[in-house]
């Protein structure tokens, strides 16, 4: 696998499982907010033409919820601040261009500098405001019913079925006699 420029890699794919792929192109920003997950995120995308929720199990589902909600103002945070700094830079550019007297050649490339650096606020404000909608319309709203510590009682009670489910074990109420003798029976056979 080749490696690519830190610039591609944001914060939620981390350069997922998608650079394995052939003719892969690395992009600056991605607009799958969930591609962290890889694998999963590829599954949820294909989810409109073939039946994906049977292939994810729930406790993957509660995973991905309970890290939305744990890390998006940590991302929101981040990017805020990523944001300062390209506004800086625009700052940066406007202030060059006011204290300096350019020529043709100089004025194309900092207009061309200017415009790669407001795209690059561009593709941040995006992300921002789908962060930004997303906090609005669903993650503060069940932040402050503890949604968190349900979801991690719910996968800790899902963990302990896990278990039950592997290891099964009754306690007999009225034939624990019969079955007693039918287990000694069975021993004495082997």
């Amino acid at each position: 696998m080749k490696q690519i420029d830190r610039k591609y890699l944001c914060y939620w794919c981390l350069g997922c499982t998608g650079q394995a792929e052939e003719g892969y192109i690395p992009k600056q920003r991605c607009k799958r907010f969930y591609a962290r997950y890889g694998r999963l995120a590829r599954k949820m995308e294909k989810g409109a033409n073939e039946k994906v929720t049977e292939e994810l199990q729930v406790t993957d589902i509660l995973k991905l919820v309970l890290k939305l909600f744990q890390d998006i103002d940590k991302r929101q945070e981040e990017l805020s601040k990523e944001q300062s700094i390209v506004d800086s830079k625009q700052d940066e550019i406007l202030h060059y261009i006011e204290n300096h007297n350019l020529n043709a050649a100089t004025r194309c490339k900092v207009i061309s500098l200017l415009k790669k650096v407001r795209e690059e606020r561009r593709q941040i404000k995006n992300e921002l405001d789908v962060i930004r909608s997303l906090k609005d319309s669903f993650i503060d709203r069940y932040k402050s019913k503890f949604i968190e510590r349900d979801i991690m009682i719910a996968l800790k009670n899902l963990k302990e079925l896990e278990g039950r489910k592997n290891n099964p074990k009754y306690t007999y109420k009225y034939l624990t006699e019969d079955l007693e003798i039918l287990e000694q029976e069975g021993a004495k056979e082997k």
